[in-house]
């Protein structure tokens, strides 16, 4: 029989929060600077409120935490499971995309008001697609900077 913890380690808690934070704040800052300097920001954030966009941003937190917790980077770095983590850090940005458009989809055809984004005028193949593609590419970039970050600084502490 198998006695392995199920779950999250107590010791990794620290690792999670601060790597999906990171990677949140990273990536929500770039895609913020991107949609100020094209003048985006502003009619968005008016069109869909302050509330719709916290709730949205702290789900997509809950998505990086999940997905952080998913990605043992300490470990691949120590036994040299490289390319295990890469694909893992792919299939993890894959899946983080697919439920936060499926959430924001849901939003958007629920959603009383009409709104800048609605659902049903895009054509949905295309943006699963590129949230796929982006998803994985994402994920596979965040997986590969963490562990050539973790890889420099163990070769700094050596």
């Amino acid at each position: 029989m198998d006695n392995k913890p199920t779950g999250l380690q107590p010791e990794r808690v620290l690792e999670v929060l601060t790597v999906g934070t990171g990677v949140l704040v990273g990536l929500t800052v770039g895609i913020a600077l991107v949609l100020h300097l094209t003048g985006e920001l502003g009619p968005i954030l008016t069109e869909i409120g302050t509330f719709p966009v916290s709730l949205l941003f702290g789900y997509l937190w809950l998505l990086a935490l999940v997905g952080a917790s998913q990605v043992k980077i300490g470990t691949a770095i120590a036994d040299g499971e490289y390319r295990r983590q890469l694909e893992n850090g792919a299939i993890v940005g894959v899946g983080i995309s697919l439920v936060y458009l499926t959430v924001v989809f849901i939003i958007g055809f629920v959603a009383p008001t009409p709104a800048v984004f609605d659902p049903a005028s895009q054509p949905m193949l295309v943006i699963v697609g590129v949230g796929v593609i982006g998803g994985a590419i994402g994920g596979l970039l965040i997986v590969a900077s963490l562990l050539g970050l973790g890889i420099y600084s163990k070769r700094l502490t050596n």
